[in-house]
Parts: C-alpha cells; structure tokens; sequence
C-alpha cells in the first residue's frame, strides 16, 4: 500500500492548456476575400524544470508570424501536409504560467460564403460605390450566408453558432423592415446596431431595408463592415449528442410500432369475449398510468434534490432532511407498485392474440420497482458519501425513471383508449378501432422516418466533432524535462468575417457648360498658379529654419535663395492678374 501510494504521489502532474483561436477574414459584397489572419492565444499553467511548448498550425504564412506576448518561438518549421510547427523553449525554476500570443497571414478560407446585394442599385466596382442615392430613397441590403460544411459531410451541415452585427449611422438612416426580426438593436453614440443570432447550418438569409433621412457634408453614407462571427463547438455537439437519447427513443418508438401493428393483426382475428378484453385492457391501463404518476412523483423529486446539490452554501442538514423526504417517497412509490403488480397479476388473462398485454404491463412495473430500489440505494449513499459519484449516479437513474415513466403513460393511456374503442358491439366498432390503429402506425412510422433521420446526422456530427476535437487536442504537445506530458484544458475556435460594404453616395450637380468655361478662364488658372506657389513657399520656409540652426552650411546658397524669392514674387504676380481677369500669355 505504501509503495502504491507513493507511486501515486511520483506520477507526472497534467499540465493545464487553454488555447484560443480567432480566424480573421475581410471581404467585400462579392465574397472575395481580401486578407486573411489568424490569432492565437496560448495559456499553460507549467511545473518547475524545462518546458518545451509544440504547436502544429495549420494554413499561416510564417514569415509574417508576429509574436503579441510572450516569448518568441525557438524554431519554426513548415510540415508537408500544409501545417507549421512552432516550438517553444524555456526553464523554470519555479511552477507559474506564461501566456504565447501571436498573429500571422493565413491561407485558410473561411468556412462559409457572403454575398451582400443592395437591391435595385448598381455597384461601381471600380470605385466600390453606390451613386444616384438622395434624401428619401429606400436602400435594401440582402445577405446570404452559405456553410460550406455540407461539401464534406454530405447531407449532415456542420452547425455553427452564428452571430450577425450590422451597424450603421443612425442620424442618416432609419431602419424601415428587417426579415427576420433582429434578436436584439442597440444604440451607440451615433450608432444603431442589430444583432441577429442563430445557427447556421446550410444557409441564411437576412434582408434589411433602410430609408436615407439625411447625409453627410460630401453627400455620401458610410456604413461600418457587416460582423459575422462562428463560433466552432465541438465539445457541445458530443455533449447534446450523449445527453438528448435520440437512439433510446428511436428505440422506443420501433417498439411501440410493432407492438401496434401486432395489436392490429390480432384484432382483426378476434371473434368472441371482446367485452372480456376491453375490461381486462382497461384495467392494465389504469394500473399503468397510476404507476407512471407514482413515477413522475419519484423524478419531480429527484429533480428538485439534484438541483439543491447544484445551489452554493447550502448545510449538510437540509441536504439529509431532502434525502430523508425523496427516501420515504421512494417507500411509498415502491409500496404503491407492489400493490399494482398484484392486481395485474389477479386480472383474468386475455385469450387470443392479446394474450401478453398483461404481462408486458408486469413487466414494466416490475422495471419501474428495480429502477427505485437502485435509487433508494444511490440516496442511502448520499448520507455517508462526500463524493459527486452518488449524485451523478442520481442523476443517470432520473434520466432512466423519466423514461420509464413516459412508457407507462404511453401504454397506459393507449389501452384505455382500447379499450373504449372495443367496448360495444364490435361488428361496428371493429372499424373504427383498425382506422385507430392505422393512423396510429402512420404518425409512428412518420416519426420513426424522422427519428432516424436524426439519428444518423446526429451521428454523423458526432464524429465530426470527436475528429475536430481529437486535431486540436493534437495541436498542442507539451514536456517537461524532455517528457510529455498529459494535459487538461480547453480549446476555443471562432471565425470572425468583415464584409466591407461599399460607400453610398448622392449624384454630384455638374455646372453648365457657359459656367465652366467662365470659371476655365477665370478662376482655374488662378487656383493652378496658387497650388504651383504653395511647395515653393513651403521649400522656403524650410531652407530658412535650417539655416537658422546651421547657418555656416548655407552661406553659399545665399544667391540662390534670392533667385528663389524673385521668381515666387513673379508667378505671385501673375497670379494677381489672373484674378483680375486678365491672364498673361508666355
């Protein structure tokens, strides 16, 4: 035991890891990227000794890496399968932490399409604007996001939580419609801001339409770049994937159709006692919803208990009184369902094709007593225990109760109803009873279609979850003392796309053609000789502050400076007469 022990004290500690990575990409209405980048935060929480830090990254351009903090990378080397391996190298005597931040060109594309349409308006490519737009017009904008998951999964999209920013100057703009509603606006300063968020999928559609109340002194609207944010998570697709039980419910409803498509051929066949069996069906129903609300009291009180080990600063003495209370609620549930089994078992059976209805609804109830003995046990731990096993236990058996309960309505509920149907004369009732039944297979059979469905692309996005998060976890390897080392943590991945939109502009008036050639002969000489004047003024100005402060170095440009000054006093003097209205000719 004590060689185990200090075995136990002797293994290498993990290493905690947080990586964050955000891919930058700028693109214009097109959907033509512009530039691209990507930036990478690294935080490790390292022991004493040597510690050595390799990134495998994938699409960068090394030679624009740029390091934010920390260290620089000791060696940097670029793999065959289009990845870059960076490393760093450093000792520490003491344990501590160290943040690797850096930021570099990269050659990935982003994982969705954008194309943004101002309707019924003509871009200017070449000069990326919008003309012809005046005070009381319409501007529509329509954005189309496409995922690009599907070219790789097939029919299963890749979900990417999806967050839309649209902010524009609220003093020049009124927003008139949005389809659909933003799910949130906001003002800033001058700005309004829209927020649409949800998950996209396959594709979205967002249309905005604005009325222009105003523009700004050059006659013109800018509006900021449209924002679109992914957010990559993996670690929530296989979490939603282990806790929904689509298969177990896909398993329950394969049941229950072929229960029914037995119950109707064997209806079809039955001839004689049908008042026997309805009474008989009725009352296993009975017993079977009153089982399942024994149930669904057992679980509201699971529920109620889990949530108290979930609340902070609550004493050990009302966590044993709630314990004591689910445990005399579990007595009498487990009492009630004897009961239940018991009269089931002294109902007459039912002849025919019928003949295990009963035993089926023992069966349950006789699952239903084993599920609370399990829980009764698990609660009974929870008193001497101060590990979370015992409540992750309860909660694993809430799941199971839930379950069992919903079955035992289900059937109970369906055999009542049976059972009215049957009662009567059957030579009428038979009918209406298949028609039942055959509407009942139909929405089973609809939702098994839909249910497997589900299943597979569940599954499918399963996977593709455990690969991506099985590549970043590989991205990152650490040692220590030349050793690697395991390492708890996590990994975060967003996509950040700016769509530039182009600039939005009103029709500049042109003068008349008697207009401009007044001004031709009049004012535009003038404003060339002024222009032509000014860097000479300038030159000047600075000659003479050097020569200020090293006046020995320009004593010989003395002639020249002269020179200068008469010729700016000539072209100042034709640019007198120019004002006047009469122009010099050469």
């Amino acid at each position: 035991m004590l060689i185990l022990a200090a075995s136990a004290l002797a293994a290498p500690q993990e290493v905690a890891v947080r990586r964050e990575e955000v891919r930058v990409y700028l693109l214009d209405v097109y959907g033509n990227c512009s530039s691209s980048h990507i930036e990478v935060v690294i935080a490790i929480e390292y022991p004493a000794g040597n510690i050595t830090v390799v990134e495998r990254v994938k699409g960068i351009v090394p030679d624009t890496l740029v390091v934010l903090e920390g260290p620089k990378p000791t060696r940097i080397k670029e793999l065959e399968d289009g990845y870059v391996e960076l490393v760093w190298s450093f000792n520490r005597e003491e344990e501590g932490s160290l943040v690797l931040k850096y930021r570099a060109e990269s050659q990935i594309s982003a994982p969705l399409s954008v194309r943004a349409e101002f309707e019924g308006r003509v871009l200017d490519n070449e000069s990326y604007v919008i003309r012809d737009v005046t005070v009381g017009d319409g501007v529509r904008i329509k954005v189309r996001l496409l995922s690009f998951s599907d070219r790789t999964l097939g029919d299963c999209a890749y979900p990417y939580p999806t967050l839309v920013v649209l902010t524009y100057p609220k003093r020049m703009l009124e927003v008139c419609e949005t389809l659909p509603e933003p799910n949130a606006t906001a003002s800033q300063d001058s700005d309004g801001v829209l927020y649409w968020s949800f998950k996209l999928e396959r594709e979205a559609l967002l249309r905005i339409e604005f009325r222009v109340e105003d523009m700004s002194a050059w006659r013109s609207i800018w509006i900021p770049p449209l924002t679109i944010q992914l957010i990559d998570d993996p670690e929530g697709i296989v979490r939603y994937a282990e806790r929904s039980g689509l298969r177990e419910t896909l398993e329950e409803a394969v049941s229950s159709y072929e229960y029914l498509r037995e119950l109707r051929e064997g209806l079809e066949n039955v001839s004689t006692d049908v008042e026997h069996m309805a009474g008989v069906m009725r009352s296993i129903g009975f017993k079977e919803v009153e089982a399942s609300r024994e149930l669904a009291r057992v679980a509201k009180t699971l529920n109620s208990l889990l949530r108290l080990f979930e609340k902070e600063g609550i004493n050990s003495s009302d966590i044993r009184k709630a314990v004591e209370e689910a445990v005399k609620l579990v007595d009498n549930a487990m009492e009630v369902l004897g009961l239940l089994e018991d009269l089931l078992e002294s109902l007459p059976s039912i002849d025919g094709p019928l003949s295990d209805v009963r035993e089926r609804a023992l069966e349950r109830i006789r699952e239903a007593r084993r599920s609370l003995a399990s829980v009764k046990k698990t609660l009974a731990s929870l008193k001497h225990s101060s590990s979370t096993s015992p409540i992750s236990r309860l909660r694993e058996l809430y799941v199971s109760l839930s379950t069992a309960q919903r079955m035992l309505s289900e059937s109970g509920s369906m055999h009542v109803r049976l059972a009215e149907e049957l009662e009567g004369q059957y030579a009428e009732r038979v009918g209406s009873v298949l028609e039942l039944l055959d509407r009942m297979i139909v929405e089973l059979e609809g939702r098994i279609e839909y249910l497997n469905k589900t299943c597979r692309k569940m599954e499918c996005l399963e996977k593709e979850a455990k690969r991506r998060l099985e590549e970043w976890r590989d991205s990152v390897t650490v040692y220590v003392d030349g050793a690697e080392r395991g390492f708890i943590g996590s990994f975060t991945v967003k996509h950040l796309v700016y769509v530039k939109l182009p600039l939005i502009t009103s029709e500049i008036p042109q003068p008349s053609r008697p207009q401009w050639r007044a001004e031709e002969e009049g004012g535009v000489a003038w404003r060339f000789h002024v222009l032509s004047v000014l860097p000479l003024i300038a030159i000047l100005a600075i000659l003479k502050l050097k020569a200020r402060r090293r006046k020995e170095e320009f004593e010989g440009v003395e002639d020249e400076l002269l020179e200068l000054i008469d010729e700016i006093e000539e072209l100042l003097k034709q640019s007198s007469n120019y004002r006047s209205g009469s122009p010099l000719h050469s």
